[in-house]
């Protein structure tokens, strides 16, 4: 997050996947300081992290898991 006074308030959302990185600037406040967009510019990414972490990272990661302990149970079986 950038605050200042020429800027504003303005979001920078990195992504990276593999070898590309894409930044995307969101201009929340224009040159002046307002509190409510830094709270904004704060508090939602988390949000919104802990949202797509909880539903669906978490579940994937879970049946991954699942899989694994079943294909070595099955492997354990067959010997």
């Amino acid at each position: 997050m950038i605050v200042g006074l020429p800027h504003g308030v303005i979001l920078r959302l990195k992504v990276i996947r593999g070898n590309q990185n894409y930044i995307f600037p969101i201009q929340l406040a224009a040159e002046e300081l307002i509190p409510s967009a830094i709270v904004y510019g704060t508090l939602l990414p988390i949000l919104a992290y802990l949202t797509f972490k909880t539903l669906f990272m978490d579940p994937y990661e879970q049946e991954k898991a699942r899989n694994n302990k079943e294909k070595k149970q099955m492997a354990y079986k067959n010997k």
